[in-house]
């Protein structure tokens, strides 16, 4: 929950975090990530409590709290479903919004979750392909809500087939909700947009770009949320 720019490496992935709150040393976005013992699962989990600045800090502990208890589970969606009964008892006001990735070295595979959040962004391979969105499955009935919404919502866990080189983006909506001079806002094609002018950079270097150009698309470098952006590779 600290503000923080960093960059860490486990025996699957290469990741740079950059998260940092509008009004206070910590805020209501919450980054984690854990591995398993013997380092063959690193999942990362990226959550944004309602609102923003000191008032939502204490929130934003207890859910960090409750989200680590929950990271021996394997399955993303379960995960999620523990967070949501949790928050939904404590009201509307600890509302939250979560991304849980998995990444499993034993056959390349990405499994993605989403409780209300932001879609992931994912490259292939340089040179591959563009920077593209990695939607949650479209459903019928009320899944993948924002987490405390619903006592009972049900989340789906996505898998998906990667390969080394291949990059991946969680970051929460106060980068794709920053408004530039005119109130137009970033949005995901925006965030895009940085992020693909500058792939050909390592993730520290491209981490840092992405900040330059959040700043002068914003005209400022304090922004009206908090924000954060954790960058990783497949090994």
């Amino acid at each position: 929950m600290r503000n923080t720019n960093s960059d860490v490496c486990t025996r699957g992935i290469t990741a740079s975090i950059y998260s940092s709150a509008c009004d206070a040393e910590q805020g209501g976005d919450i980054y984690y990530l854990a591995l398993c013992g013997n380092d063959i699962l690193t999942r990362t989990v990226i959550a944004d409590v309602r609102g923003h600045g000191a008032a939502v800090t204490q929130i934003g502990q207890w859910v960090y709290k409750a989200l680590d208890e929950s990271m021996d589970t394997l399955d993303g969606s379960i995960i999620l479903e523990r967070l949501n009964q949790l928050i939904h008892s404590h009201g509307l006001e600890a509302l939250t919004t979560a991304v849980v990735a998995g990444f499993y070295v034993q056959d390349f595979s990405l499994s993605v979750c989403y409780g209300g959040h932001p879609p992931v962004l994912f490259r292939q391979e340089a040179g591959i392909s563009n920077w593209k969105r990695l939607d949650a499955p479209l459903s019928s009935g009320p899944t993948n809500l924002p987490l405390g919404a619903l006592p009972n919502t049900l989340y789906d866990q996505t898998v998906f087939q990667v390969h080394s080189g291949d990059r991946i983006a969680l970051y929460t909506d106060g980068i794709t909700e920053c408004e530039n001079s005119a109130g137009t806002q970033l949005g995901v094609d925006g965030l895009c947009s940085f992020l693909q002018q500058r792939e050909d950079r390592d993730l520290g270097l491209l981490k840092q770009g992405i900040v330059e150009d959040l700043s002068k698309y914003a005209g400022r470098k304090t922004y009206e949320d908090d924000v954060t952006l954790l960058l990783m590779e497949i090994n």
